[in-house]
């Protein structure tokens, strides 16, 4: 039995949330989130395609149910990813969460902080990937500091669209998954060829921010994004508008004292 279908990202975008929904159907088995992680792995891929029963033996003890899952955030982000998925099983499928790239890179970048993986301020690890970006020959120091290169999301549906007919992928907006939880599970199930049940939705992993993002590097941010957001809108038929709009920049006021 191969796995039916995977949540491949993007990283902090309700991965985690989605693999709790969906491990409750009684039809679905997800694989278990210590061993979550296959294909991204380039050590195991480096003597040609591994054993793909290196990778099934992670669903031991699937007790028969319909379909087997997996969530990996890496696997929309690293192109090799879905070339090896589409040789492990051509007809897998593909569920994508996007998040409002400017609110993902903050959110990345505080769950980074938190683990201890990172130690620059928000300001100086955008600026250094920024630098980073321009020459992408040259390998990445850190390659935890992936905050603008995750969310340039349309190259990443242009190499889905690579290998997987767009019959096999399903795209869904992090704000939906947040905002309007049943209707997004719902399209999910009937992506997979599932009923509808209810079940419970807690959200998971929320990111427990110490400090709100600066409204200055929020827009700087939204500038960057732009271009990517427009054609993520053309190749999906979204309306993003929401994940364009700058914030109001307040200023504090200065006291005047006159002499």
């Amino acid at each position: 039995m191969k796995t039916n279908f995977v949540i491949a990202g993007t990283k902090r975008g309700g991965t985690t949330s989605l693999d709790y929904y969906l491990s409750q159907h009684p039809r679905i088995h997800m694989c278990p989130s210590d061993k979550q992680g296959f294909f991204n792995q380039d050590e195991l891929f480096e003597k040609g395609f591994p054993n793909p029963e290196l990778y099934n033996l992670r669903f031991e003890n699937h007790s028969g149910k319909v379909l087997r899952g997996e969530v990996c955030a890496d696997y929309m982000y690293r192109p090799q990813c879905m070339s090896r998925l589409s040789i492990y099983n051509s007809e897998i499928k593909v569920i994508a969460i996007l998040r409002n790239p400017a609110e993902r890179a903050y959110s990345h970048w505080q769950m980074n902080v938190t683990q201890g993986l990172e130690s620059l301020s928000f300001r100086e690890a955008i600026e250094l990937e920024k630098e980073m970006l321009k020459f992408p020959e040259k390998d990445q120091s850190n390659p935890t500091r992936s905050y603008l290169s995750r969310g340039f999301y349309s190259d990443q549906i242009k190499n889905l669209l690579q290998y997987f007919d767009p019959h096999q992928l399903l795209f869904i907006r992090c704000e939906d998954l947040r905002d309007d939880t049943e209707v997004s599970v719902y399209r999910v199930l009937q992506f997979l060829s599932l009923p509808f049940l209810e079940m419970e939705r807690t959200p998971k992993n929320l990111g427990d921010y110490q400090t709100s993002m600066n409204p200055e590097d929020y827009n700087d941010l939204i500038e960057i994004f732009t271009n990517d957001i427009q054609q993520t809108e053309k190749m999906l038929g979204w309306r993003c508008y929401d994940w364009m709009r700058p914030v109001q920049i307040r200023r504090p006021m200065m006291d005047y004292i006159e002499s």
